[in-house]
């Protein structure tokens, strides 16, 4: 029985090979997961992720608050 995944929130920052082949990877084996991204603020990150399916983004330094709204929203 292969364990589900609820949500997956990701810093793309702190990948280094291709930032976004591991949001590639969980689109293409759970491609119904919300996925949260969490960077510095790179808008063009930004735009891609959203290309790829990521529900919400997050600046860094995460604010526990604003992290709360949208795992709530997602899970």
């Amino acid at each position: 029985m292969q364990p589900t995944i609820d949500m997956v929130s990701l810093s793309i920052l702190t990948l280094k090979k291709d930032r976004f082949e591991f949001l590639r990877k969980i689109r293409a084996a759970a491609r119904n997961t919300p996925v949260i991204v969490m960077t510095v603020g790179d808008v063009n990150y930004l735009d891609f992720a959203t290309q790829l399916g990521v529900v919400d983004s997050l600046a860094k330094p995460i604010d526990e608050q604003k992290l709360i709204v949208p795992i709530q929203n997602v899970v």
